[in-house]
């Protein structure tokens, strides 16, 4: 055996007994058990709007997720850091927005589709079992890929089910 072919049987060997990592992929919605959640952060920016939310979506029976705003701001030293978080509100989902939303799932991890619109979507979504990570993905669509799909459900539309929040009114 040439020492090529010893590296590859080893990598082969290695490749196929490695246990699951963080990067292997979160369940589905429909599957996700009650011991288990999925934390999403949402990025949509373009050039009227720029906005960040954080969804947790748990299971007690019925599928919930919890939304909130998340704000950003420039420090002195040039950083973009999150200040704040306001909570928008939470939901139960059908088994049509489950379907839907992992419908959109599917399309993010298949679609191959590059672009540059002056505007773009970025996903971060954990799964967190007993609150330690067990698994992620990152999606990124700055070609509008997933934008009028009627059968994915978007995480805007989500967010826009909510009532507006109520603002305080610190003058009074």
């Amino acid at each position: 055996m040439t020492s090529c072919h010893f590296i590859i049987a080893i990598a082969l060997i290695a490749s196929t007994s490695v246990p699951a990592r963080a990067d292997d992929g979160v369940v589905t919605f429909a599957t996700l058990s009650a011991s288990d959640e999925l934390k999403m952060t949402y990025a949509t920016r373009g050039c009227f709007h720029d906005r960040t939310y954080d969804l947790t979506f748990r299971r007690a029976g019925v599928l919930t997720v919890l939304i909130e705003e998340v704000t950003f701001a420039w420090t002195d030293q040039k950083e973009y850091l999150r200040v704040g978080v306001r909570k928008l509100g939470d939901t139960a989902l059908t088994e049509a927005d489950v379907a839907g939303l992992d419908r959109l799932i599917r399309f993010y991890r298949t679609n191959q589709e590059r672009g540059s619109r002056t505007f773009s979507h970025a996903i971060d979504l954990s799964q967190l079992r007993d609150g330690k990570t067990v698994a992620k993905e990152h999606f990124y669509d700055a070609a509008c890929a997933s934008c009028n799909k009627a059968d994915l459900l978007s995480i805007q539309s989500l967010v826009s089910r909510l009532p507006p929040p109520v603002e305080d009114d610190k003058s009074k």
